[in-house]
């Protein structure tokens, strides 16, 4: 998929911690959209009432995944799994980022054919220093954070924007979300 293509019918997007208010949203969009939605979530049984929902409500297929967030090889595991039963991954949004930590899917995001994917990492502001023993994130990739006041419609309105063909010509690090409304970021 060329960077400046819409998602749609023939995409694929593996949404991490989809459950969360912003990756809720999220999905809604992109499953609007009728992009194939790979889902992780910390509990199987809201993954799995969420991808549920989410076909029911758009007709397109919403597939959910575990994820161990502290297995080393699980990332690997995972982006195999959807891939092979997805046929490709076009874009990841991460929303169980915390800067200054190892990035689980980081290693994995890497071996990700460069055409065929946009990677957008959601985190909360001063969740830790910006690059405190922090791998850098794979190329491509944008990193939303969510200041203080960041309503989860304008953190969610930031990471489909990211993943439009509006953002094809940007290449900043970090995009930071800041205040508009009560529904708070994750």
């Amino acid at each position: 998929m060329p960077d400046d293509a819409p998602l749609g019918a023939a995409s694929v997007a593996l949404i991490v911690d989809g459950h969360t208010l912003v990756g809720r949203l999220v999905c809604r969009r992109l499953a609007a959209t009728g992009t194939t939605l790979a889902v992780t979530a910390r509990s199987a049984r809201r993954c799995a009432l969420l991808c549920r929902h989410l076909h029911d409500r758009y007709g397109n297929r919403a597939l959910p995944y575990l994820l161990v967030p502290d297995s080393p090889a699980d990332p690997r595991r995972l982006l195999a799994e959807v891939t092979g039963e997805l046929g490709g991954i076009d874009a990841v949004v991460d929303l169980a980022y915390t800067p200054g930590a190892a990035h689980p899917l980081g290693a994995a995001l890497r071996e990700l054919p460069a055409g065929r994917r946009r990677v957008v990492l959601v985190a909360r502001s001063g969740a830790a220093p910006e690059g405190a023993g922090e791998e850098p994130p794979p190329a491509g990739t944008h990193v939303v954070t969510a200041g203080p006041g960041a309503s989860a419609r304008r953190v969610a309105a930031a990471v489909l924007m990211l993943l439009g063909p509006d953002a094809a010509g940007l290449h900043g690090r970090r995009i930071e979300v800041t205040g508009g409304g009560d529904d708070h970021a994750r």
